[in-house]
């Protein structure tokens, strides 16, 4: 409590010290909000609904990284995974083709089971998305993406301990007949294709918005035990529809209906052992061994003998209802329905020897539907009050076969879950004004959670163990917040709010218990020089109990399995500064720097690949996915050529500092040292039509930096997985 104190003073004083440099102009700036986009040397307002609301990002008491469509496109963000080198004191991970997201260390744990969620909440169009495999599909046709930091345990509160992510595509156009289409050319024989079209059907009441993409390219990760190239890692085959039909039956009631698709293909993500093989069997001749070749132990190169396959469909339809002018009121329901089939083949040891191979199978079909009434009118008072429900049934298994060195099938396991689960919450928030300058905000849900499940411990020649299993919890969340308008460009506030997360079960383990979270949090919002700089802080406090750590482990059918576990608390404490500049006409700027000390506290486990070591006691041990500090910056200008149209170049940039990949952090396998990266983009635009085309580079310096690491108990070693090399290429895109 001492140091949410502390930071909230803090704020105040850096408030205070910038107030006091703005400049006199900056000072006299009208008291209402506008947008002032058409200004070419200031700021645009950026408008965001974070709390179910249209509110702007400058004024809304939440850290918010808020980024439109040209933001997106100008930074090439078509994946969750760019969003790290724009956003504060945010990580990603992909754990065999799921998405795995921290926000300031809350997060990242890969349980990759039905039985377990995730710590960031992710939203398109209003609708959770539960499973992690979605968040790794493509971005395509959004219109904003809202990165909130911080626990939502109010308006979000299902599982959103570390944060929320809310993708907002393009909505269909009431009016205007029209569309977009681009083509993309790369390295890795990358291909790309995206197209999206609005067309009013009725004007002013029906109007239909259809968009898609497809594209490819070859692995990123070479796998050596095939020399021509046709079983390298890490690539994409992906093809995403989307169609929206919206409706607006009267001025005051519109409906919103969607659906969408998406098919990835391809060898699919790709791991490699770091070092040396610590197992002498693998390289050893038949027949006592298993006369793999020697491990390549280069970043982006690996060695295996199976043929990997990875196949993910994924489905969803949803409606949405706005009703207006209820009394002073509005209705908002949403309806969703989803459904995910997954398959992964893989070589499990990731070697050349024929050791092991894992078919991992899921499928999850989930409905929700959300329903809230909040204030329309002015006045001191706004509120809002809803209930959200919740449901999801699928299965998890996992085929395992491991041989001996003859290639003979030694032994078989089968585990799998099964589960049903649902989730129940009532919320409510409202804001009151005490004055024209000071705002209180109480907000409160309460969330009941159960999940029924069966875990099938099948090996082949034992009995089969059938366990079922069923536990519930519930619990109470919410935020206070006060918020303070030192001036038209200065926003301060203050909060403290609590998140809670559903326990869950892993695939071949034990019961796992809910994690929860308090947070303290304060920050300032300004803008300076006549609104051509944004600068925004926000400063952090956390306390975690039962924090959900997955590590491998050996499940009850004896084989090796990722298995979840509560270590007893973390704390977190940290300092984020954003900023949005243009200095001149033509030139935007835009940056931050993230500080983050997060660090596990009564924590005890065993290392399976240093069992010798016995359990250890890892308290005080840094957070994994926590660098203490990040830094980014992205820079463009518009270079006029007259009558020959114009040159866009750019450059991005990004820092982070030596960070733990796995908690018991041994070197080098789970230490990622500082790294950082450049992107390159060169945009020319003609004087008229609508037309342009890019030059881009990725990673343009091939910096190789590891993105996770998890304990090979196979091979006695450390796998970790990379991000993407240098990519480069050249897009051309239309406007009509």
């Amino acid at each position: 409590m001492a140091t949410a104190r502390y930071t909230l003073f803090t704020c105040v004083g850096i408030g205070c010290l910038l107030l006091g440099a703005r400049p006199a102009a900056a000072q006299t700036a009208p008291s209402t909000a506008v947008k002032v986009a058409d200004d070419p040397v200031t700021l645009g307002e950026i408008v965001v609904t974070a709390e179910h609301r249209e509110t702007s990002v400058q004024s809304t008491p939440i850290a918010i990284t808020a980024l439109t469509s040209e933001a997106l496109e100008r930074a090439n963000v078509q994946t969750v995974e760019r969003l790290v080198q724009l956003t504060p004191s945010m990580h990603y991970n992909d754990v065999a083709g799921e998405a795995f997201l921290s926000i300031r260390s809350v997060g990242g744990e890969p349980n990759t089971t039905v039985g377990g969620d995730p710590s960031v909440s992710f939203n398109v169009d209003g609708v959770y998305v539960a499973r992690p495999t979605s968040v790794s599909s493509i971005l395509f046709d959004v219109d904003r993406i809202e990165v909130l930091r911080g626990p939502q345990g109010t308006l979000y509160g299902r599982n959103a301990t570390g944060g929320a992510i809310n993708v907002i595509t393009k909505a269909p156009n009431f009016t205007e007949f029209g569309g977009t289409a681009d083509v993309l050319f790369g390295n890795y024989d990358r291909q790309r294709a995206r197209a999206s079209i609005n067309i009013p059907l009725v004007t002013d009441r029906v109007a239909l918005r259809v968009s898609g993409v497809t594209e490819r390219h070859n692995g990123y990760e070479k796998n050596a035990f095939y020399p021509d190239g046709t079983n390298d890692l890490d690539d994409l085959d992906v093809h995403a529809f989307r169609a929206q039909l919206g409706i607006r039956l009267t001025d005051d009631v519109e409906i919103m209906l969607r659906t969408d698709t998406t098919r990835r293909g391809g060898r699919g993500p790709g791991t490699q052992v770091q070092g040396p093989y610590g197992n002498p069997a693998l390289t050893a001749p038949p027949p006592f061994g298993y006369g793999a070749p020697p491990n390549p132990d280069i970043p982006l190169v690996t060695s295996e003998d199976l043929r990997s396959d990875f196949n993910v469909k994924e489905t969803g339809v949803n409606g949405e209802l706005h009703w207006h002018g209820l009394g002073g009121a509005g209705l908002t329901v949403i309806a969703a329905h989803r459904d995910q089939r997954y398959s992964f083949f893989q070589d499990l040891d990731t070697t050349g020897a024929r050791l092991t191979s894992l078919l991992a199978l899921q499928q999850a079909q989930q409905d929700s539907v959300e329903t809230r009434l909040a204030s329309e009118s002015s006045g001191s008072l706004t509120w809002q009050v809803g209930a959200y429900y919740f449901r999801e049934k699928g299965f998890t298994d996992a085929a395992l076969n491991f041989f001996v060195p003859s290639g003979a099938v030694l032994l078989s396991a089968e585990p799998r879950l099964d589960i049903k689960s649902r989730s129940e919450a009532l919320f409510g928030q409202a804001t009151y004004a005490l004055n024209d300058r000071l705002n209180l905000t109480g907000g409160l849900r309460y969330t009941r959670d159960q999940k029924d499940a069966v875990q099938y411990a099948r090996t082949a020649g034992f009995p089969n163990l059938v366990t079922p299993s069923s536990s519930s919890w519930s619990s109470p969340t919410g935020k206070v917040t006060l918020d303070y308008t030192l001036s038209p460009d200065a926003f301060l506030y203050g909060t403290i709010s609590r998140g809670y997360k559903a326990g869950g079960y892993s695939l071949d383990g034990p019961a796992f218990n809910p994690e929860t979270i308090w947070a303290y949090e304060a920050g300032l919002k300004t803008r300076l020089f006549d609104r051509r700089l944004q600068l925004n802080f926000s400063a952090f406090d956390y306390s975690q109990k039962n924090l959900q750590v997955t590590q491998t482990g050996i499940g009850d059918s004896g084989a090796p399995t990722l298995i979840t576990a509560n270590a007893a608390a973390a704390t977190t404490r940290g300092v984020e500064a954003e900023f949005q500049a243009k200095p001149v006409r033509d030139l935007q700027l835009r940056g931050s720097v993230a500080y983050l000390h997060a660090r596990y506290n009564r924590y005890t486990s065993l290392d399976p690949v240093n069992s010798a070591a016995g359990l250890q006691n890892l308290d005080g041990r840094p957070a994994v996915f926590a660098p203490d500090w990040t830094v980014s910056f992205d820079a463009s200008y518009r270079w006029g050529l007259g009558r020959l149209g114009s040159l866009e170049p750019g450059v991005s940039f990004y820092w982070a500092d030596k960070q733990n990949l796995r908690v018991f952090a041994t070197p080098p396998g789970d230490i990622q040292p500082a790294y950082d990266t450049v992107d390159l983009r060169l945009l020319y635009r003609p004087p008229a039509g609508s037309w342009s085309i890019e030059a881009f580079a990725e990673n343009a310096g091939d910096t190789k930096y590891k993105l996770l690491s998890t304990a090979g108990s196979l091979t006695n070693n450390i796998v970790v997985a990379y991000a993407p090399p240098r990519t480069y290429g050249i897009k051309v895109a239309v406007d009509f």
